[in-house]
């Protein structure tokens, strides 16, 4: 069965690679089950495929200001998925930015000594854990895509992210599957994140 493509638009930090890889490992399978994560939580180490269906991107983002987050992609996606951080999980979200940003060292020369570096990481991670979007651009991109909303907040828990799943497969029109391997990862994915508390 052909499936057209499906494009992932997140926020800096609220697990769009993640949704990519399950959709392409479990959702749609374009690539064998494989683990995505690196040693700061991340999925950077999801394999994608030339069949891959789901696509994750920054498509929100001025396409003027930011054109490197833009692709031709976008002009050929069938359906638009939005990860979605609602106000009242800021805080939580900004501290899982931070976690996956503490292990960053700036590239400085050793002239600007161990003050500066410390003073220029605490600046970088601050501006990173600041949300990349206003309320306002998020609005006028959600009219103009009418995605589906997926909530950021029901990735810390197992029984939500499942419901959330199934309602995006309605979404897409497939079928959903709990498969060990899909309970495997996200168990593992949930342990890397337990300092995040669910609901």
């Amino acid at each position: 069965m052909n499936y057209e493509q499906v494009g992932i638009c997140y926020a800096t930090g609220a697990t769009g690679t993640y949704l990519e890889y399950i959709g392409n490992v479990f959702l749609i399978p374009t690539v064998p089950f494989h683990n995505p994560f690196t040693s700061n939580g991340s999925s950077h180490n999801a394999k994608r495929s030339s069949k891959s269906i789901f696509y994750a991107g920054h498509f929100h983002l001025d396409p003027i200001k930011y054109p490197s987050h833009q692709c031709k992609f976008l002009d050929r996606s069938y359906k638009m998925i939005w990860i979605k951080v609602y106000e009242k999980d800021f805080d939580k979200f900004k501290m899982v930015k931070k976690s996956k940003t503490t292990s960053f060292t700036p590239l400085i020369g050793p002239r600007h000594g161990k003050v500066e570096l410390d003073n220029l990481t605490t600046k970088i991670i601050n501006e990173l854990c600041d949300l990349p979007y206003s309320l306002d651009q998020e609005e006028k991109w959600l009219k103009d895509k009418s995605p589906f909303i997926f909530d950021w907040n029901s990735f810390f828990s197992q029984d939500t992210f499942f419901a959330e799943l199934e309602k995006l497969c309605d979404f897409c029109s497939i079928k959903f599957e709990i498969t060990k391997e899909l309970v495997s990862i996200h168990e593992e994915f949930l342990n890397r994140h337990s300092f995040v508390q669910p609901g």
